[in-house]
């Protein structure tokens, strides 16, 4: 049997290939519509179907029909091979019989071995031949055994291969239809475009976007370093991953990245994710293989490294009366004072992160503290967190504020905050955001620590000892002396005992408890 494939249809694939090879980028539309072609043409072109693989893969990176999709080598080379093929096809393609010969009505049987020889026999024909000397040594290395077994399939093919037309006896290929092997069947499935984008969100979802950010960061790191030392991977779109790229990847991020071993140790978590991420196997993947000599080297870098001399000092509720009372006085607006008093007392009593109640560049209403994430009750306030760093799972948790009865009050704070917001802002919706600054956006980071330095320069502190983080430190520090320790784990919604990092103990504290020691 055999079919043909219109020569328009080829003239036109033709056309399409050629102007892909001569652009770095095609929009994933484009793409999908030549991979609409190949489609057509493999129903002639059987073996054509293996050479769109790396096509289908690279149109599932984006989701966008306009987004644009790179070009790797192996695209290339797939585009290639369809470009010289149909530059020289006929446009005929036969077909062998629907039906298989088995290899005992055939009539054929071949075999080698490693040291004795091969042969071959066909009805009633037959060969035997010790391994021919030009190759003797070859095959006394390390040559398959695949290899091998070849040979003498190749031997009968041209004795006794004019007898064979349009007949197979490839049982197991045949036969094996409906068992898929892992690779055909990873193959099968990334051919459903709409499933492998879910698949690629849901991944994408699986950390939280700032690791991601760092990981993405991580694993740039590692290729551009690989391309420094002159290492090329061209069969594989991952480049290629050992122990001892691992351990000289870390040293040069000590050496000439000058970076710490938290950030190097973020680094290869990265490295490992992405390989995790595309479904490649790697030197992680063996959970029994520990990576002995690596983590000898994080040891290594570990006592090796400057330590930090600039500290991070806790604002404490001494520190925060004096912020408080110098914005009562007037020092901004009278809506960004009360703004600011407002984030810094909730931070304190809520011991919360700094990117809990503040935005990095735009709102998100679904991970971020909207209007409708505060309740306002007699005697307290819940705050409701969407997401944290110890909620990775998004399930939400009320941060309560009880009111204090002191000059400086969470309740009353955000009170005050809230009956300005709403004169200010009449027709706020309660997915709006909850801090907004004057020009009605979120309130973000660098707004909110810039403002904070300010205030804390004005009133006489070293404003680089203070950051975000400096009232999740200062409740610990002072709630440390005064509570008990369990209590101080729930109010900072710590799952492990590294809150005691947190607490800042003074020297006046320590020369308390050595003159206990005498009493």
């Amino acid at each position: 049997m055999e079919a043909r494939l219109p020569q328009d249809k080829v003239e036109r694939i033709i056309y399409f290939i050629g102007t892909f090879l001569r652009r770095h980028s095609i929009k994933k539309r484009e793409l999908l519509q030549l991979l609409g072609h190949f489609n057509f043409a493999a129903r002639v072109i059987i073996p054509g179907r293996t050479f769109v693989t790396y096509l289908i893969n690279l149109s599932t990176k984006v989701n966008n029909l306009n987004y644009y999709v790179t070009l790797s080598a192996e695209c290339r080379d797939d585009l290639k091979m369809w470009y010289i093929f149909l530059k020289q096809w006929n446009c005929v393609s036969f077909f062998y019989d629907t039906f298989t010969t088995s290899a005992a009505d055939f009539e054929l049987y071949t075999d080698a071995a490693s040291t004795l020889g091969f042969w071959g026999y066909f009805k009633g024909h037959w060969f035997c031949s010790s391994w021919p000397p030009e190759l003797q040594n070859i095959l006394d290395s390390d040559m398959s055994m695949a290899f091998r077994e070849l040979y003498p399939i190749a031997v009968a093919a041209v004795l006794w291969g004019k007898h064979w037309t349009r007949k197979t006896n490839n049982v197991p290929e045949r036969s094996s239809g409906s068992r898929c092997t892992s690779h055909d069947l990873s193959a099968l499935l990334t051919r459903n475009v709409e499933l492998t984008n879910s698949v690629s969100c849901l991944l994408k979802t699986s950390i939280a976007p700032r690791t991601r950010t760092q990981y993405e960061c991580g694993y740039s790191a590692y290729a551009t370093f690989l391309r420094m030392t002159g290492v090329i991977w061209l069969n594989s779109d991952m480049p290629p991953l050992t122990e001892e790229s691992l351990i000289h990847f870390a040293t040069h991020c000590f050496k000439n990245l000058h970076l710490k071993c938290s950030t190097i140790k973020m680094y290869i978590c990265g490295i490992r994710y992405k390989y995790l991420e595309n479904g490649k196997p790697s030197i992680f993947s063996d959970s029994s293989d520990k990576l002995y000599r690596l983590d000898a080297l994080y040891r290594g870098i570990k006592k090796n490294e400057k330590k930090s001399t600039k500290p991070r000092l806790p604002i404490t509720f001494t520190i925060l009366k004096d912020i408080c009372q110098f914005l009562r006085k007037g020092y901004y607006t009278p809506y960004v004072d009360i703004l600011l008093e407002a984030a810094c007392v909730t931070a304190y009593f809520g011991f919360l992160r700094c990117g809990e109640f503040t935005v990095l560049h735009s709102f998100d209403s679904e991970c971020n503290v909207s209007i409708e994430d505060i309740r306002f009750l007699k005697d307290k306030v819940t705050f409701h967190l969407k997401a944290s760093k110890t909620d990775p799972f998004r399930e939400g948790v009320d941060i309560h504020l009880f009111a204090s009865g002191a000059s400086v009050c969470p309740v009353l704070s955000l009170e005050r905050y809230m009956d300005y917001r709403t004169r200010k802002f009449k027709d706020s919706k309660s997915q709006d955001a909850f801090f907004v600054m004057e020009n009605r956006k979120a309130l973000t980071r660098n707004y909110f620590i810039s403002s904070l330095k300010n205030i804390l320069a004005v009133l006489g502190y070293n404003s680089d000892l203070y950051n975000g983080h400096s009232f999740r430190i200062g409740a610990s520090t002072t709630a440390g002396s005064k509570i008990e320790d369990h209590l101080i784990q729930t109010l900072g919604r710590w799952s492990s005992q590294c809150y005691t990092r947190y607490i800042r103990t003074s020297l006046s504290t320590i020369q308390q408890a050595q003159q206990a020691l005498v009493e």
